[in-house]
């Protein structure tokens, strides 16, 4: 596929508002079957990395490497969630926006000083 460096998509999903999903699916046995999780919101590695440099208060400095000849036929290039299924049975928490996640999680590393 004819993707720029850094511009391929993933719906990236941070753990806390995974265990937001995880306890209402607990809290709502009747709740059954298989859903999709994500944001429904696909966002690029470039996005994740601006993030991630912003939130540690650092300009930008990102360096991109050629993917393998191998894995390029078998790489994902987007992926995003549909989130119809578990909205439809009554899920409407709002996902935290990837620049917030990112920066909770970094502030959580500096608490801890793993940062």
């Amino acid at each position: 596929d004819d993707y720029r460096d850094g511009e391929q998509k993933r719906d990236f999903v941070y753990i806390k508002d995974t265990v937001e999903v995880m306890y209402h699916l607990f809290a709502n046995p009747g709740i059954t079957g298989i859903y999709n999780l994500g944001t429904g919101l696909a966002r690029s590695w470039n996005d994740i990395a601006n993030a991630i440099f912003s939130a540690v208060g650092k300009k930008a400095n990102i360096e991109y490497i050629e993917m393998p000849d191998y894995l390029k036929p078998k790489y994902q290039y987007f992926t995003e969630a549909k989130m119809d299924k578990i909205k439809n049975a009554g899920y409407d928490y709002k996902f935290r926006s990837l620049e917030d996640s990112i920066k909770d999680y970094t502030l959580y590393l500096d608490k801890e000083e793993r940062l």
